[in-house]
C-alpha cells in the first residue's frame, strides 16, 4: 500500500521538532560555553555544511548554507542555490544518523515553505535537468501546490505527464480545501484522465479517502460511492488508521454487507480483518464470531490466526486453526491447502498448522509439491517438514533438489552448504539420508561443476 509522498517526511519533521524543542528546554541552567559547543557541533553535523562527511565537504551546499545564515534566510535563495541543498539532502554520505537526517529533512521542508514561488518553478525545472529523482521533485511540487494551487495546476498542465502531477496537487490541496480537491479529482476522473485509485491518481485519491475517513464512517462510505467499485479495495486497510474507533464496527459491518452483495471484492474484507488482527484483535474476533459456519468463516479464522502467530500468540492461533478445521469435516485438507497457499510470509506457521490437522488427514508428497508451486516457495527443507513420514520427506527432497534453479535463481556454493546443513538438522537416517545426499551431490555437480 502506498502512502502519500510526504508521510515519511512528516514523521521525520516531527522527530526533528522534538529534537529542537528538547534542546531548547535543556538550555536554561547550562553554561554559555556548553551551548556554544553544542551549536558548533550542530553546525558541523548539518548535511548542508558537509557534517556527515566529517568536515571533508567543500561543495556548493556548504557555501550556500553559510551564505544564507546557516540555511535559514530562504526568501533570498535562488533556484541554483536551492538545487545544491536538494542534492546534498539526497547524499547518504553526509548523514550522521537518524537525528541528523531528521533535522536536515526538517530544514529542507522549511526551505520549501519559504523559497520564492518563481524560484521553486525554476528549481523543479533544473532538478529534472540535473537528474534529481522524480520522487524528490514531487516533494518540491507538493510544497509548491500547498502554497499556490492555481499556479501548481498551471505548471502541471505544461508537463508531458500532467495528470500524474495533478494528482500530487490534489493531494496537497486536501488539507487546505478538501471541497475543491474533490471537485478536481472528480473532474479528472470523469474526464478519463485518471483511474479511480491506481497509477497517476494514487496520491490524490488516497489523501481524499483519508480525509473522508477522519470525518467518520458516513463520510468514508459516501466517498467510496463516488469512485468506481474496483478502486478503493487495496487502500481500505490503510484507511482504518484514520477512522474514529467508535465508527469501526459499523463501518466494517457495512463493508461486509457490500462484499456479500457483490459490490466489493471478497479479499477486501479479509485484508481489513488482517489489519484489525494487529490493531484491534478483539473487534476482529467479534466480527468473525458473528459469521455462520462455512468455508468463508474458516478462511477468515485461519487468516486471523496467521496474524496472531506473527504477534507471538502461536498457541492461541493454533487453537483457532484447529477449531476452524473441525467445523469443516471432510474438507480439512482442502481448507488447509487454500489458506496455506496464501501465507507466503509465514512458512513456520504453515508447518505448525499441518501439525493440527485431524488424525487420518495427512499431506502427501503431491500435496506439498502443489503447495510449493502455488506459494512460490523455494525452501525444500521447510516444505518437507509438512510431511510426517521420513520416506515422504526423502521423496519430496530428492525431487525438489533435482529441480533447484529451474524456476528461480541458480544456486551457488553457499546455497548448497546451507541446504546441506539444514537437511542434516532434519534428522533423516539410513537409506533416506543416503538418497537425499546423493541427489544433493548430483545437483551441486550439475550447477557448479564440482
Amino acid at each position: 500500500m502506498k502512502t502519500p509522498t510526504l508521510v515519511a517526511g512528516t514523521v521525520l519533521i516531527g522527530i526533528a521538532i522534538g529534537f529542537v524543542v528538547g534542546n531548547m528546554a535543556a538550555g536554561p541552567g547550562r553554561s554559555a560555553q556548553e551551548d556554544a559547543a553544542e551549536n558548533s557541533s550542530r553546525t558541523k553535523s548539518s548535511r548542508w555544511t558537509g557534517g556527515g562527511a566529517a568536515g571533508r565537504s567543500t561543495n556548493k551546499a556548504e557555501s550556500v548554507a553559510s551564505g544564507f545564515g546557516n540555511g535559514r534566510e530562504y526568501v533570498r535563495m535562488s533556484a541554483s542555490d536551492a538545487l545544491a541543498i536538494v542534492k546534498a539532502n539526497l547524499d547518504p554520505r553526509v548523514n550522521g544518523g537518524l537525528l541528523d537526517a531528521a533535522r536536515n529533512n526538517y530544514e529542507f521542508q522549511l526551505m520549501l515553505s519559504k523559497l520564492p514561488l518563481s524560484e521553486m518553478e525554476s528549481l523543479m525545472a533544473i532538478s529534472k535537468e540535473e537528474g534529481v529523482p522524480t520522487y524528490r521533485i514531487r516533494v518540491i511540487f507538493n510544497a509548491y501546490a500547498s502554497r499556490d494551487l492555481d499556479k501548481a495546476m498551471a505548471w502541471a498542465d505544461a508537463q508531458p505527464d500532467a495528470d500524474s502531477w495533478k494528482s500530487v496537487a490534489i493531494s496537497a490541496a486536501v488539507a487546505r480545501d478538501p471541497g475543491r480537491a474533490m471537485e478536481m479529482y472528480q473532474d479528472a476522473l470523469l474526464g478519463g484522465r485518471i483511474s479511480s485509485f491506481g497509477g497517476d491518481s494514487m496520491d490524490g485519491a488516497y489523501s481524499l479517502a483519508s480525509n473522508a475517513a477522519k470525518q467518520g464512517k458516513v463520510a468514508l462510505l459516501q466517498f467510496l460511492d463516488s469512485v468506481p467499485s474496483s478502486g478503493a479495495g487495496g487502500y481500505m486497510s490503510s484507511l482504518l488508521r484514520n477512522l474514529p474507533k467508535e465508527d469501526m464496527p459499523g463501518f466494517l459491518e457495512e463493508l461486509d454487507k457490500r462484499v456479500k452483495d457483490g459490490k466489493m471484492e471478497q479479499w477486501t474484507m479479509t485484508t481489513m480483518l488482517q489489519t484489525l488482527a494487529s490493531n484491534d484483535p478483539a473487534l476482529a474476533r467479534s466480527l468473525i464470531d458473528k459469521m455462520p459456519s462455512g468455508p468463508e468463516r474458516a478462511s477468515r479464522e485461519i487468516s486471523f490466526a496467521g496474524n496472531l502467530a506473527q504477534q507471538g500468540k502461536t498457541a492461541e492461533a493454533l487453537e483457532l486453526v484447529k477449531s476452524a478445521l473441525a467445523r469443516q469435516p471432510g474438507k480439512e485438507k482442502e481448507v488447509f491447502m487454500d489458506e496455506a497457499g496464501k501465507m507466503y510470509n509465514s512458512p513456520n506457521f504453515i508447518t505448525r498448522m499441518a501439525e493440527v490437522l485431524p488424525p487420518g488427514v495427512e499431506l502427501t508428497v503431491g500435496d506439498v509439491t502443489n503447495l510449493a508451486n502455488r506459494s512460490g516457495r523455494s525452501d525444500p527443507v521447510g516444505m518437507a517438514k509438512l510431511l510426517k513420514s521420513a520416506d515422504d520427506q526423502s521423496a519430496y527432497l530428492e525431487n525438489a533438489i533435482r529441480n533447484l534453479g529451474s524456476r528461480s535463481t541458480k544456486p551457488n556454493e553457499t546455497d548448497f552448504r546451507v541446504l546441506e546443513y539444514r537437511i542434516q538438522a532434519l534428522g533423516l537416517t539410513g537409506s533416506n539420508a543416503e538418497a537425499v545426499q546423493k541427489q544433493l551431490a548430483e545437483s551441486r555437480q550439475k550447477a557448479l561443476g564440482k
